[in-house]
């Protein structure tokens, strides 16, 4: 979950010309967690695991910044 919260600080930050929105960041953690939580026993190094927290955390961040004004529109 540490390579997910790091992520999700950067591209926050690079996605807000270097400002952070906590609320991106927290989800990125979230996301990270899942991630590693559903998949904890078919991992097989620590290197598939920060791959995955890395993924989760870019999904979940740039999903959150370019798709959460297209699903307020609809609520």
């Amino acid at each position: 979950m540490m390579v997910s919260s790091f992520s999700g600080l950067i591209i926050s930050m690079l996605l807000h010309k270097g400002k952070m929105n906590i609320e991106q960041i927290l989800n990125a953690t979230l996301a990270g967690g899942v991630i590693i939580g559903s998949t904890a026993d078919m991992i097989v190094s620590p290197f598939v695991a920060m791959c995955l927290g890395f993924t989760g955390a870019l999904v979940s961040t740039l999903g959150f910044h370019f798709l959460e004004h297209i699903v307020y529109k609809y609520l």
